[in-house]
C-alpha cells in the first residue's frame, strides 16, 4: 500500500511540475527595455516638499534607475500593500512608447497592486544626486 501511495504521489508531483511550468518564461525573456524616465521628487524622507521633475534620456541613467525596480512592467500582484505616501513618482517609457508608473517611498515601491522592496542600496542617494542644483 505504501509503495502504491509513493508512486501516486510521485506522479502527482511530476504532473504538478509539468503543468505549473507551462507557459512560464524566464526573466530574461520578459525583460523590458526602457528608453526614458521622468522622475518626480515630491518630498524628502524628512518631509520637505520639493515637487521637482527631471527627465532622463541617457541609457545609462535609465538603466541605473531601473535596477532598483527589476520587475517593473511585469504586472506582478501582491496582497502586501501599506498606506504610505510616495516620495518619488517615476514614469518609465519602453521602446514601444508604453509607460509604466512606479511610486516609491525609498524603501518599497508599487507599480499597480502590491508593495515590493527597492533592490540594492543607494536609491535615495541616487535620487538626491539627480536633483542637485
Amino acid at each position: 500500500m505504501r509503495s502504491l501511495m509513493r508512486r501516486e504521489f510521485a506522479w502527482i508531483t511530476i504532473g504538478l511540475v509539468l503543468f505549473s511550468d507551462g507557459g512560464s518564461t524566464t526573466a530574461e525573456e520578459k525583460k523590458i527595455t526602457f528608453v526614458s524616465a521622468e522622475v518626480r521628487y515630491i518630498r524628502t524622507t524628512s518631509g520637505k516638499v520639493l515637487n521637482k521633475t527631471v527627465k532622463l534620456d541617457k541609457t545609462e541613467a535609465v538603466e541605473k534607475l531601473v535596477k532598483f525596480f527589476p520587475t517593473v512592467g511585469r504586472q506582478r500582484e501582491s496582497d502586501i500593500a501599506a498606506a504610505w505616501k510616495a516620495n518619488v513618482i517615476i514614469t518609465l517609457t519602453d521602446k514601444g512608447g508604453q509607460e509604466y508608473k512606479v511610486d516609491t517611498n525609498f524603501e518599497v515601491w508599487s507599480e499597480v497592486s502590491g508593495d515590493w522592496p527597492v533592490v540594492g542600496v543607494g536609491f535615495e542617494e541616487y535620487i538626491v544626486e539627480l536633483f542637485k542644483e
